[in-house]
């Protein structure tokens, strides 16, 4: 027990705790305030999925409510809080700076841990507030726990160099370095690269005829439970998208696929956390840093906090709008100052500031440096047919699901298919009638993944191919209907039960599995519905599932399945009716979809509110009867977005364009 105690004194834990982190624990709920008052506001528009541009006037808006008016309400709450009591920062006795280290740790770690509770219970009531928000719990705690590691690491590391140096910008540089390091730490490691922003523009080369392929980027895909991403964002992605709270709630309520959950993220920032405690007790005890005995909590608790709400200038580094990214660069430099003077209730020169600043761009510069030079290294490789062994293969769209992972872990051993792979990948330009295929090399004990497009001279000897391997199809039509969650048509989802969903997914997978193989292989090729001259629209049926915790999306062709066409459209058309009928519109003056609607308007002369009016006379009385037929063409229906009295879209019903409708439409068109 005496052990415990020379190691860990509550006295001392809980006077450091009351007197340094109160402001920082205020700030810190405020600042979990700001992220809640985000959410809602985004999420008044569900069809947003990414964050706001800080370039545009609303984007600015926003910002300035969710950070810098909880930093002014926290300056009112510190003058409250702190003015009437003081807490006695002096101690009878002299306290072990090993009992004083750990103490303060501990406390800095149960401030965190509070801070993250504050944060699941935010992103409870988002998805209350947010019905329409499918998350598995699954989700949310494996976000909390990518942040709590990632706030205790960067708190760790903050022990450390407070007890390196006093010296408060070697501090903040010491901090931004070591932070970046477990983000370049994984990337360099991993076995396999990829960058997004090539991802439609790759070409093959043919340098020994059909015998080799090079990419000029490195095209190497890393598929990290679901991940995919730019350079810069897979090396710093743990530190940015954890420690800014903001970004991270909105992407785990959105489903985005870019917010991952990766266990060997998590335990690389676990042993960086471990080796920086261990590294700073050991620092402490011999460095004998001129700290007082109290304010040693306050030193790193507030060097951590202002890393983390510093850091995320480290994702502009990865931004193509230069514009955004330095508006944001400079209104979080705004930020660090107000915050450094609610903490000391001092001002730290403008100069010292943009040292340490342009100090730790230039070092997170350094660092991306070696991963371009290994980029560039791996992009200048190239495969030799004679070097792969046997190869695997999956259609693009099949990306993230569990058909894409079970098909590229089939190894295909057919010389011939190996060859025609090689003799398409030669002639890579896409044009119409081509297949998109993800296609994985496997040589000894690695692989690489390439994307090829296989060109229309070649498609009907691939189909031969992989339609005679029945354990190919097998795998290639193996649909998992428990797994989906939702659909969306066309980007929009119909708010569909669960229920219903899932029926949906069954007759689907029934469909599919009286499809030919060459039809499924063109999946992606959707048909197009021509509503004018300059106007298209796609009934592109999105199914959205979960793989290992991570949204991902396949997207089929409706028009390709009757039965499922039908019954989809029967369902969206009955829960309109029950639900919109009363209270619609139809036309919108920012609507995308609508051309055709737009076309009868205008010929009709009539306001929009008549307009809608009338539309919604004639939909509830005929809409029941619509579409008692699958249509065979894109020609025999039309698709019509309706929205709320906010002008937010809800969804879309279907009309047949039968004689009643085109009745209605001659009764608008051709008044009597």
């Amino acid at each position: 027990m005496s052990s415990i105690r020379s190691v860990f004194n509550f006295k001392v834990f809980w006077q450091n705790f009351r007197s340094a982190q109160g402001l920082l624990l205020v700030a810190m709920i405020i600042y979990q305030a700001g992220i809640l008052i985000n959410c809602f506001s985004l999420s008044h528009n569900p069809e947003v999925m990414q964050v706001i541009s800080f370039s545009a006037a609303s984007g600015i808006v926003s910002f300035l409510a969710c950070f810098l008016l909880p930093l002014a309400a926290c300056a009112t709450l510190f003058d409250f809080l702190f003015s009437k009591k003081k807490s006695d920062l002096v101690f009878s006795s002299p306290v072990p700076r090993k009992t004083l280290y750990w103490s303060n740790w501990a406390g800095g770690m149960l401030f965190l841990l509070i801070n993250v509770l504050v944060a699941s219970l935010i992103l409870h009531i988002t998805l209350l507030r947010n019905p329409q928000l499918i998350v598995e719990n699954g989700i949310v705690l494996r976000f909390l726990i990518l942040w709590s590691l990632s706030m205790a690491m960067v708190y760790s590391i903050s022990c450390l160099s407070v007890a390196l140096t006093g010296n408060r910008f070697v501090q903040f540089v010491l901090i931004a370095v070591l932070t970046l390091l477990p983000g370049w730490f994984h990337y360099t490691f991993q076995t396999q690269f990829y960058n997004y922003d090539q991802f439609s523009q790759l070409e093959y080369t043919n340098q020994k005829a059909t015998e080799t392929l090079t990419s000029p980027y490195s095209m190497r895909i890393v598929q990290d439970e679901g991940r995919i991403d730019t350079l810069p964002y897979i090396a710093f992605d743990e530190l940015i998208s954890s420690l800014s709270g903001m970004r991270q709630s909105f992407r785990v309520t959105h489903y985005n696929n870019h917010t991952a959950f990766s266990y060997s993220r998590c335990w690389i920032m676990l042993g960086y956390l471990i080796a920086a405690s261990g590294l700073g007790y050991w620092a402490f005890l011999r460095h004998k840093v001129e700290v007082a005995e109290t304010s040693f909590i306050s030193e790193t608790a507030h060097e951590a906090v202002r890393i983390a709400a510093f850091v995320p200038f480290f994702y502009t580094l990865g931004m193509k709008d230069w514009i955004s990214a330095l508006l944001y660069a400079g209104i979080l430099l705004i930020l660090y100052h107000l915050y450094d003077y609610l903490a000391r209730r001092e001002l730290i020169s403008l100069h010292r500031t943009l040292l340490s600043f342009l100090a730790v761009v230039v070092i997170a510069a350094l660092i991306r440096f070696p991963m371009r030079i290994l980029v560039r290294r791996e992009a200048a490789q190239q495969i030799s047919i004679e070097e792969v062994n046997s190869i695997a293969m999956a259609p693009s769209s099949f990306m993230g699901t569990e058909q894409y992972e079970a098909l590229l872990q089939l190894k295909l051993n057919d010389p011939a298919l190996i060859q025609l792979v090689f003799q398409s990948g030669a002639k890579n330009d896409y044009v119409e009638g081509s297949v998109n295929m993800i296609v994985r090399f496997y040589q000894d004990r690695s692989y690489s993944d390439f994307y090829v497009n296989i060109s229309p001279d070649y498609v009907e000897q691939l189909e031969t191919l992989l339609g005679g391997n029945d354990q190919y199809q097998l795998l290639f039509r193996s649909m998992n209907p428990e797994s989906i969650y939702w659909i969306e048509a066309n980007g929009v989802s119909a708010g569909l039960e669960l229920e219903q969903v899932r029926q949906l997914a069954v007759l689907l997978q029934q469909e599919q599995q009286q499809q030919s193989f060459s039809d499924l292989l063109h999946e992606t090729k959707q048909i197009a519905c021509r509503q004018a001259d300059d106007a298209y629209c796609f009934l592109n049926l999105a199914l959205i599932s979960f793989v290992n915790g991570e949204r991902t999306e396949q997207s089929i062709d409706l028009l390709r399945y009757q039965s499922v066409f039908q019954l989809y459209s029967s369902i969206v058309n009955q829960q309109f009716l029950k639900v919109y009928a009363g209270n619609v519109r139809f036309l919108d003056y920012f609507s995308m979809y609508d051309n055709q609607l737009e076309l009868i308007r205008q010929q009709s002369e009539l306001d929009y509110e008549s307009f809608n009016l009338r539309l919604s006379q004639w939909l509830n009385e005929n809409l029941p009867t619509q579409l008692q037929k699958a249509p065979v063409s894109s020609e025999e229906f039309m698709t019509i977005t309706f929205y709320d009295s906010q002008r937010r879209s809800q969804g879309t019903i279907f009309i047949e364009k039968n004689e009643k409708w085109q009745e209605f439409v001659n009764s608008l068109t051709q008044p009597e």
